[in-house]
């Protein structure tokens, strides 16, 4: 499924803003990289199991804070997408309206005393955002959506401290000399993976 955010410009409004400017401007600004729109995606895929991180504080009683890791468990759609969805044959559903939560478990963190905690469902509610989609900050675009995107990659820092099952590293290019940054950062990557007796490495 996919959910298509909603965007209101409430500030800097002119004639390029109105009727099928907007929508086009709309869709323009769907394209835009969440690090631009308050941590929220234009288009933002919903698959059961998907590995998901959080862009920014969404709760702090339950250790939902930005950057933590979490795994998409599903979703309270609002009825009109249940009907409609219940009755779609294709592979993918654009939702037509936002789904009222969305349920994630958030994934064991590096370093955690309880090893064996088992981390509880949260429900993460559709939440709205300010942005401004150009650098002086002229317009403002009100955002509808969900603080949380994909997670399939990120820098070294990133997963410094974590453990991985598996992972693929960019260790760059083999004509390039490496300088002692690229080579703290490779040991670094290779470092992250809990290697079995089965686990090879590919270089």
């Amino acid at each position: 499924m996919w959910y298509q955010a909603a965007d209101s410009p409430y500030q800097g409004v002119d004639d390029s803003l109105r009727g099928d400017a907007l929508q086009h401007r709309r869709q323009a600004w769907l394209k835009y990289s969440d690090d631009k729109t308050a941590g929220m995606m234009g288009l933002l895929p919903l698959v059961r199991g998907m590995p998901m991180k959080c862009t920014d504080t969404i709760d702090r009683d339950q250790e939902l804070f930005k950057h933590t890791r979490c795994v998409l468990e599903g979703f309270e759609l609002d009825p009109i997408d249940a009907e409609l969805l219940s009755k779609c044959k294709e592979s993918e559903h654009v939702l037509q309206r936002p789904p009222k939560a969305l349920y994630v478990r958030r994934e064991k963190q590096a370093f955690e005393k309880d090893a064996n905690r088992q981390h509880e469902v949260q429900r993460v509610e559709i939440a709205h955002r300010s942005w401004s989609p150009d650098a002086a900050g002229n317009v403002k675009v009100r955002r509808t959506g969900f603080q949380l995107v994909p997670n399939f990659a990120g820098t070294i820092h990133s997963f410094v401290g974590a453990t991985l099952q598996e992972g693929i590293l960019d260790c760059l290019h083999f004509t390039r000399t490496p300088t002692r940054d690229d080579m703290l950062k490779a040991y670094l990557g290779i470092s992250r993976t809990s290697f079995t007796g089965d686990s090879e490495i590919y270089g």
